[in-house]
C-alpha cells in the first residue's frame, strides 16, 4: 500500500508540474520594433504612458496601464484592438468580451507582440521530460513480481 501511495503522490506531483509549466504556454510578449505596426490578427499588449479609461462594451475599466487583445486594425492616429483584458494601476484585471476598442496612438507607450519564447519552450520541454521520469520512476518503484502465489513460477526438478 505504501508503494502505491507514493506512486500516486508522484503521479499527482507530475500532473501539477506539467499543468503549471503548460499554463505559461510557450509564448511571451516582446516589444515591437520602433515604428512597426503589427499585422491585423496579431495578439498584442499595449502599455499606456498614463492610465486611461477603457470601455469594453458594458464593462469599463478605469486606470488602465495595460490592454491585451487582438489587433483589428490601425491607421496613423489609432489602434483598434479586440480587447480581452485590461490591467489597472493597482493590478486589478478586467476581462473584456473581445469587443473592438479604439486607442489613440499617442496614449500608447509601447506595443508588445505575442511571440514564441525559446526560454519558455525549453522550460516546457524540461517539464515534460521531468514528468516522464517521474512516471517511469513511479512505475518502476511500484513494480513487484507480478503478484500471485508461489513466487517465480519456475520448475523444480
Amino acid at each position: 500500500m505504501l508503494i502505491r501511495s507514493r506512486s500516486r503522490g508522484r503521479t499527482l506531483a507530475a500532473v501539477v508540474l506539467f499543468a503549471v509549466a503548460g499554463s505559461g504556454a510557450c509564448t511571451s510578449y516582446v516589444p515591437a520594433a520602433a515604428g512597426v505596426t503589427p499585422a491585423p490578427g496579431a495578439r498584442v499588449r499595449l502599455d499606456f504612458g498614463t492610465p486611461m479609461e477603457v470601455g469594453m462594451g458594458a464593462v469599463t475599466a478605469n486606470g488602465v496601464r495595460t490592454l491585451t487583445g487582438e489587433l483589428v486594425g490601425a491607421d496613423s492616429a489609432t489602434l483598434t484592438v479586440a480587447a480581452l483584458s485590461a490591467v489597472s494601476v493597482g493590478g486589478h484585471e478586467t476581462l473584456g468580451p473581445g469587443l473592438s476598442v479604439v486607442i489613440p496612438r499617442q496614449a500608447v507607450r509601447e506595443v508588445r507582440i505575442n511571440r514564441i519564447s525559446s526560454a519558455r519552450s525549453a522550460g516546457l520541454a524540461a517539464s515534460v521530460l521531468g514528468l516522464a521520469l517521474i512516471v517511469v520512476g513511479g512505475l518502476a518503484s511500484a513494480g513487484g513480481d507480478g503478484g500471485g502465489p508461489g513466487g517465480g513460477g519456475g520448475s523444480t526438478n
